[in-house]
């Protein structure tokens, strides 16, 4: 039977300066007008894009495994602290986070990955900024906790304190 046995989530720290133009710095001038009020909203709104692992600061950290075989929609459902460490000094402006499976349950097992370091592809990552940066001292040890939940707001509607 083909199935896919493992899917791995993974958060790592990145340096937008490195890769990426900041999310919020589009909005000081967009074509030729200033929509700098956005800035508050779009930093709050996950990025889909490519980043380059010269961008990555931190360790990877795993925060969800799944065995694809036999999980449920409810396992997506999930909450995990982790700790990232930093490897150098450097700005850190956002979370990245991608997946990595393996197809095991098949003649000639193959897996893939989604990651920053890999060579690219049609996948991206995805990208949550922060709302203002972080330096970060090399070994610098930072605890995060993530929790994912199913929303039942129809798409494109969210609701924020």
């Amino acid at each position: 039977m083909l199935g896919v046995h493992l899917c791995v989530s993974i958060f790592q720290f990145i340096s937008i300066a490195c890769s990426l133009m900041p999310v919020t710095a589009v909005w000081d001038n967009v074509y030729g007008l200033d929509m700098s009020v956005i800035k508050k909203i779009a930093i709050t709104e996950p990025l889909v894009d490519v980043v380059d692992g010269k961008a990555v600061v931190s360790n990877t950290v795993p925060v969800l495994n799944l065995d694809l075989l036999t999980c449920t929609k409810e396992d997506c459902d999930f909450q995990s602290d982790f700790l990232l460490k930093c490897l150098r000094n450097d700005f850190c402006h956002a979370f990245v986070a991608y997946f990595e499976c393996a197809f095991t349950q098949v003649h000639k097992p193959i897996a893939f990955t989604t990651s920053p370091f890999a060579t690219y592809t049609h996948w991206k990552q995805t990208v949550r900024s922060f709302r203002s940066f972080l330096f970060a001292c090399f070994l610098l040890r930072v605890k995060a906790h993530l929790m994912c939940q199913h929303s039942h707001l129809p798409a494109g509607i969210v609701l924020r304190e």
